[in-house]
């Protein structure tokens, strides 16, 4: 499972991702406890993100202006999202809704998503909603 997860955060941080919907999906196939689950793919996660974030602004390919109010806001609704207890059965449903709207995001051709670039209210907006989501999912 360790070479699996180090070739995912290698894939996806080449990207600029952190591949947690890999990890869910992975560590829900190999039956790890749903309450274990949400913790160890957030960790994973945050560490992957951190380190790609930290490499594409030392290479100038970061724009900070345009992330910061994504991540000042992701970093507190994660928590939030993450200290809520919830039903195994609604863990699964949000979980399956959450991948599979990812899944279809990656493989629509981009001529077919809408291109929109939210201001600072739009980017906290947006960085609130993606923080609380990832902390419910993990």
């Amino acid at each position: 499972m360790i070479i699996v997860f180090f070739t995912i955060s290698l894939i996806y941080s080449s990207a600029g991702f952190g591949g947690g919907s890999s990890y869910l999906a992975i560590l829900t196939l190999i039956s790890i406890p749903f309450t274990d689950i949400r913790m160890i793919a957030l960790m994973c996660n945050i560490v992957v993100v951190c380190s790609s974030s930290y490499v594409f602004n030392k290479h100038k390919l970061l724009n900070l202006s345009k992330s910061l109010p994504l991540v000042i806001l992701s970093i507190p609704m994660a928590f939030i999202g993450g200290s809520l207890n919830i039903e195994e059965a609604i863990f699964y449903v949000i979980l399956g809704i959450t991948l599979l709207l990812a899944s279809l995001l990656m493989i629509l051709p981009m001529k077919y998503i809408p291109k929109i670039t939210p201001g600072l209210i739009g980017n906290s907006v947006l960085g609130s909603s993606i923080g609380f989501l990832s902390g419910l999912v993990g």
